[in-house]
């Protein structure tokens, strides 16, 4: 089973709609109300998107909250407000940039299997107006014109933060939860 945890997006439906398409069942867990117990047995966490601003709120709830991502050994992929956090609770600033709303066009930096099957640029959609820097010692593996951080791996956890939405990227979003979910049960 893999655990949706929630930050408020009206996209995580979509994200479990897509699991459930991949062949996986899925729990959903609003972000102040985590189940520790059953996120243990987990196969994988998915950290959805949300409407808030990190840069105009406090971190500390969900620092307190998500603090247990630092050092959980399961498998995590964090999208967009989901990325954001993981950046956080590693190091990252987070920054105001330019509102993204749509398709934008991805240039992967570095090889690895969450993005098996793509050729160096893909097109994904977008929804934000925020980034985050780059936590020391994690792997950068794409970037846009728009934001320098779009993809990211922790150096040697099954973590990684992706700004874009997969949940309504059409086949490449497809794709790469998929990815997820074989480099979650592997």
């Amino acid at each position: 089973m893999f655990h949706i945890i929630d930050f408020g997006s009206r996209k995580v439906p979509l994200i479990a709609e897509m699991l459930h398409s991949l062949g996986n069942e899925t729990r959903i867990h609003k972000w102040n109300d985590i189940d520790y117990l059953s996120l243990r047995k987990s196969q994988g966490i998915v950290l959805s998107g949300s409407p808030a601003y990190l840069t105009e709120i406090d971190h500390e709830p969900y620092e307190t909250h998500c603090g247990f991502l630092r050092d959980t050994s399961l498998p995590v992929l964090g999208i967009c407000f989901g990325h954001q956090i993981l950046g956080i609770l590693h190091g990252a600033e987070i920054y105001r940039g330019p509102e993204i709303r749509g398709s934008n066009s991805l240039q992967l930096l570095a090889k690895d299997p969450l993005f098996e099957n793509f050729d160096s640029t893909m097109e994904v959609k977008e929804d934000h107006t925020e980034g985050i820097s780059l936590p020391k010692g994690f792997i950068h593996l794409a970037s846009s014109a728009s934001y320098p951080n779009e993809a990211m791996k922790h150096p040697e956890k099954k973590m990684w933060g992706i700004q874009f939405h997969p949940e309504v990227s059409g086949e490449t979003g497809r794709l790469i939860l998929g990815n997820f979910c074989k480099l979650a049960k592997a």
